[in-house]
């Protein structure tokens, strides 16, 4: 049987509090790395980021499970880098601007938690915010890295199709995130009742 404990909960709070602010801050960095290298990729000239494969200081690299030797395949093929960095840029910008919303939901949500009120109507549409950015996030993010793969895959003599499958973990923490709103949803029902009727 689960006994509510104020201290146990207030802790909980506080270490929360740090987390988010963590996270907080490591998304405002991805966005400033994200941005400034997309800014500083876009004048870079794309010779200085082409190289010959049979250069590299590397042998062998790993692709998803595959272990391909680059010489054997590629020969002195070249590879192009500023499309695939210039994506990666794009995407880790991206993945910060949805932490950064993601976390002012949540320290939204936590401050009025911390006020002992945590079943409001602004709380329910939080969460039904946090919901949706999180179940965008599991198609947009596949999407991004898909591009990314293709850039790299199309440069070769290799036939490559752009396909995704979206983050089932992610759309399924957007799922409950949902559930929970609704849950959220009823709780400030009923907390609304409770205080008309007193």
């Amino acid at each position: 049987m689960f006994i509510y404990n104020e201290q146990r909960f207030t802790l909980l709070l506080k270490v929360t509090a740090i987390v988010v602010k963590l996270i907080y801050l490591l998304s405002i960095l991805g966005l400033v790395l994200g941005v400034v290298g997309f800014g500083v990729l876009v004048w870079i000239d794309p010779e200085r980021l082409t190289f010959v494969l049979s250069d590299l200081p590397i042998e062998t690299i790993r692709f998803d499970d595959f272990i391909v030797n680059l010489e054997e395949l590629f020969g002195d093929q070249s590879i192009a880098l500023k499309t695939p960095a210039l994506l990666v840029a794009v995407s880790t910008a991206i993945g910060s601007l949805v932490g950064l919303a993601s976390i002012r939901q949540l320290n939204l949500i936590l401050k009025d938690v911390r006020a002992k009120i945590p079943f409001s109507t602004a709380n329910t549409k939080r969460f039904f915010t946090l919901s949706y950015i999180t179940i965008l996030s599991a198609f947009v993010s596949p999407i991004l890295g898909s591009l990314i793969r293709y850039s790299l895959v199309t440069q070769f003599d290799i036939t490559a199709r752009l396909q995704f499958f979206p983050t089932l973990s992610v759309l399924f923490f957007g799922v409950l995130l949902y559930l929970l709103a609704h849950i959220f949803s009823y709780g400030a029902h009923l907390q609304e009742e409770v205080d008309g009727t007193v």
